[in-house]
């Protein structure tokens, strides 16, 4: 009786809006979007885990979903036992499991581990049996929500390699990831996601890169953009007292620089701005390092590793540098630093001072759905070269 009077402290949310689509039989779609946007939401409604508050769904086909990790294994119960009343569940009898245990045994590859309680396992070894049970029962219907990214590098190549033969199969798959890479791979169509509404529903390439651009514009507002007598500038910071510093960095706009993104094999184009409080000339030399999504440094790159001469910095001034670089990394979200360091110190990099974290650097996919100049994270520098003339082979 005391709960009528109290004042509820919970607040209705609803996660999707209006979300209307159709999937059909054999299609594969990735379902992408920044982080509460609706994607895992939109998954349990499929796989009938979260009832829907309103609207019409409608699934035929025998629904496999892995949506969390050991989501419906019992822990207390072993991995053998969980793959029975998995399988039970998703309506086979028990003579189909047994003829199917093997395959799933040496697809999870847990060694002994399958005959110990769940609750005993690591997060990879889970996912794994939880992965393994799902593919080997041959669903009609398969729902991935992120369940990947637990496993090591080699059971993420399996397991693409699986999803890849059901989806030639004919089995319809719905995986949700943030890995773009991953999405272009495994999808035929994308879902794109934006604050639970549907922004786009179509080609993988050319939802791929709404997701970007849409990135790009959620984060620039969290900057200072500034006007610049060189271009937009996009970090600042006062000179430092009786020291050389970094002042500022700008796009620059001769190199036609107008924003962090752009499409790949493009360039990049920056004026980086020095100040020197000293009374005396220094010679300086800069770094360029670049990050990807997941913190890994890709790259670092200085004008004395290149072999270039130094910036000069006159005492009591500053000095524009510009620096272009190659956007021969694949379509994704970066970040990047620049520093500055001391010529004198040699071969070893004497570091002076640098910039944090910039970005976000959105590389989009090549315009027009062209396909790539290159396959893989990165591209190099490669040459070709053709002879001047043939020579016959008789």
């Amino acid at each position: 009786m005391a709960s009528r009077f109290q004042k509820s402290l919970a607040r209705e949310f609803q996660a999707l809006h209006d979300v209307s689509l159709e999937i059909h039989n054999g299609e594969s779609v990735g379902i992408i979007g920044r982080n509460g946007s609706g994607k895992s939401t939109l998954l349990q409604l499929i796989a009938g885990t979260r009832p829907a508050s309103a609207g019409h769904l409608s699934v035929n086909g025998r629904v496999a979903a892995i949506l969390e990790l050991g989501s419906g294994f019992k822990p207390d119960f072993t991995g053998r036992e969980n793959v029975f009343i998995n399988g039970l569940i998703l309506g086979l009898k028990h003579r189909d499991i047994l003829a199917r245990f093997d395959e799933i045994a040496d697809f999870a590859d847990i060694g002994e581990f399958m005959d110990q309680p769940v609750k005993t396992y690591s997060s990879g070894m889970l996912v794994r049996l939880v992965f393994a049970v799902q593919v080997a029962l041959n669903p009609e219907i398969l729902i991935v929500d992120e369940a990947l990214a637990v496993g090591d590098v080699f059971f993420q190549q399996k397991c693409a390699d699986r999803i890849r033969t059901l989806k030639n199969q004919g089995t319809t798959i719905l995986f949700v990831s943030h890995s773009m890479p991953l999405v272009r791979s495994l999808c035929d169509k994308v879902i794109h996601l934006v604050d639970g509404r549907l922004d786009f529903y179509g080609p993988t390439l050319e939802g791929t890169a709404r997701f970007f651009a849409n990135q790009s514009v959620k984060r620039s507002g969290r900057q200072a953009l500034q006007s610049h007598s060189e271009g937009i500038e996009i970090w600042s910071h006062p000179p430092v007292e009786e020291n050389v510093s970094i002042i500022s960095i700008s796009l620059d706009r001769a190199a036609g620089s107008h924003s962090l993104m752009g499409p790949v094999g493009e360039s990049l184009g920056l004026v980086v701005r020095i100040a020197s409080r000293q009374p005396d000339t220094r010679d300086i030399h800069i770094a360029f390092q670049i990050k990807n999504a997941y913190d890994q440094l890709l790259s670092t790159v200085t004008t004395q590793t290149l072999r270039q001469s130094p910036v000069i910095v006159p005492g009591g001034a500053f000095t524009d540098c510009r620096i272009r670089i190659p956007l021969v990394l694949e379509p994704g979200v970066y970040t990047f630093s620049i520093g500055i360091g001391d010529a004198d110190g040699g071969q070893k990099w004497q570091r002076i001072a640098s910039t944090e974290w910039i970005g976000p650097l959105t590389i989009c996919p090549p315009e027009d759905n062209q396909s790539p100049p290159f396959f893989g994270p990165f591209g190099l520098p490669v040459y070709f070269d053709y002879p001047d003339s043939t020579t016959s082979l008789s």
